[in-house]
This record gives structure tokens, sequence and C-alpha cells, in this order.
């Protein structure tokens, strides 16, 4: 068997005595988690990375004779790799659990939870599995017990613990606790995460992304004049792109909707019309402006 640094026990998140069906049980989530086909634009080459790595290693551990010489160039004395990974067992056998368990899915996830706790809370665990054990804390509380607030504050635990991470990796973390905060409808602290997003990044198109999904919150919390303050901006910055007619149509609709300003609501749609005549938006414009016509402005006279 070729040489090679790669740790294949650590790669699949398994501890080295896991029996044949963890590791392919952990394997079919993590191909599921890092399948380049189902990953965003921007980490589909991290991905694909990753996935190589991941088939490499159960090629290896899923055939007897091949993990059997495997195992054989590890080292004996240490002990690392078993303290390593001792957390990824157990929590592989919760989730295993979970999928048989029926009425208990919910005791199973917050038993993993306590596990991982336990893990990161742990002085003598090293730094490394403190932040994969955060990770995955992290993710089991969003998906699995749709504790979206505390997994929010779970992702800002792992990224200041680790502040020489990449710029890449604290871009993807400030993004998982927007994400959070957005399941949660806790509006004010995504637009503060989604503020320290822009002003880190040098990603232009996260910044964009980010600018837009301001604007929105905005919106959703009701804070009427700065969501259509964030929507103009937007649109004078990204000029001509779909998200600006959107964002001016958006706009327009605050100001027919909440604001009842049926003036300014006309000269909106008639500004998407005239800017963006081809856009999806502006198929819902002409009505919306007769409408507002025949309902409000002709029963005050202001057209005159």
């Amino acid at each position: 068997m070729p040489q090679t640094d790669q740790d294949f026990y650590r790669t699949l998140q398994v501890h080295p005595e896991a029996e044949p069906e963890i590791i392919t049980h952990v394997y079919r989530l993590l191909a599921r988690k890092y399948h380049p086909d189902t990953a965003h634009e921007l980490d589909k080459v991290s991905h694909e990375d990753i996935m190589k790595g991941i088939n490499v290693a159960y090629e290896t551990l899923s055939k007897p004779e091949r993990r059997e010489r495997y195992n054989a160039t590890l080292p004996t004395s240490s002990g690392v790799n078993l303290d390593l990974h001792q957390y990824r067992f157990h929590l592989a056998a919760k989730l295993s659990e979970v999928g048989s368990s029926g009425g208990s899915t919910h005791l199973c996830y917050e038993e993993s939870c306590k596990i991982l706790e336990g893990i990161a809370a742990e002085h003598d665990t090293p730094t490394s599995a403190k932040l994969e054990a955060l990770a995955r804390l992290a993710d089991t509380q969003f998906k699995g017990l749709q504790q979206y607030g505390k997994a929010a504050e779970t992702y800002l635990r792992l990224l200041d613990m680790d502040p020489n991470a990449d710029r890449h990796t604290k871009d993807a973390l400030l993004w998982e606790i927007i994400d959070c905060y957005l399941h949660a409808k806790h509006y004010d602290q995504a637009v503060k995460m989604l503020e320290r997003l822009i002003s880190e990044t040098s990603d232009p198109i996260r910044i964009e992304r980010s600018e837009f999904l301001r604007a929105s919150m905005h919106h959703l919390a009701h804070r009427h004049t700065t969501a259509i303050t964030a929507y103009q901006e937007y649109a004078r910055k990204y000029a001509g792109t779909a998200s600006a007619a959107h964002c001016l149509f958006s706009a327009a609709r605050i100001f027919d909707s909440s604001l009842e300003q049926w003036r300014e609501a006309i000269a909106a749609y008639n500004c998407v019309l005239t800017e963006y005549r081809d856009s999806e938006p502006a198929k819902d414009c002409q009505w919306r402006i007769d409408l507002i016509q025949r309902k409000h402005i002709e029963k005050k006279g202001w057209w005159e």
C-alpha cells in the first residue's frame, strides 16, 4: 500500500476500533454533507477536495485486508488516535441509534449534544478536537433539535476559539451564524453578523449577497424606512443586475403595502418598468400601478 500522511480514521471521523457498519454509516453521512453536486457554488472546490479524501479513506477502511495493512502502519504507543477519535465513535453510534429510535429521536440528539459539550469543555482535549466537537454540536442543535439560537451561540464559540482560521473558514462560520439567526427570526442579530461579514470579508460575492440579505432582514423586522434605504443603496451599487430589480420592487412594495405612500410606490414601480423592463419583477409593476390609481389616488384626487 502506498505511504500517505492522511489519517484515514480522522478523515472518516470514526474510532480506530469502529465496526464496519459504523464506518459505512458515517461515510454515507459525510458523502451527503460534502458531495460537490449539493454544495453551494462557493464551496464546490473545497467539497471536491474533502470528498476525494473521504473516498480514499473509505476505500481502505471498508476492505478488511486493506484496513489491516493500514492499521499496521499506525503508531501503537502514543494512543493519540484513540483519544482524538473517541467522541466521534460515540456520536456515530448515537446517530445510528437515531435512525431507528422512533419516539426517542429527540433524546438521542440531546445525548449527542451532552457528549459533545463535555468534549469541548475538557481542559486536556486538543484544540482540534474541541473545534470538531463544537462544529458537530452546532450542526446537531440546528438540524436535529431545531434550537437555532443555541446553534448560533455554538458557532460563535467556534469562531472565537479559532482566531487563526483562514478567511474562507471564518466567512463560512459567519454565514452559518446568520442562517441560525434567520431561522430563529432574530433579525437584529442577523443584521449585526451581516455587517461584520461585510466589513471583514474580501469576497465580493459574499459582500453582495450579505448586502442584499441585510436589506431583507430590515424588511422582515418591519423597519420599513431603513429597509427602503438599504434596498435603494443596493440597487444603486449593483445597478443592472437582477437583484437590483428585486430590491427596487421590494422598496416599491413597502411604499405600497406597508407605508401607504401611493405616489412614492408608483414612482418606484415606474423605475423598475423603466430600468428593468425585461426583469421578472417588472411583470407585476403595471397592474400594481393601475390598482393604486384606481383604489387610492383617484379617490383622493392626487393625480391632478
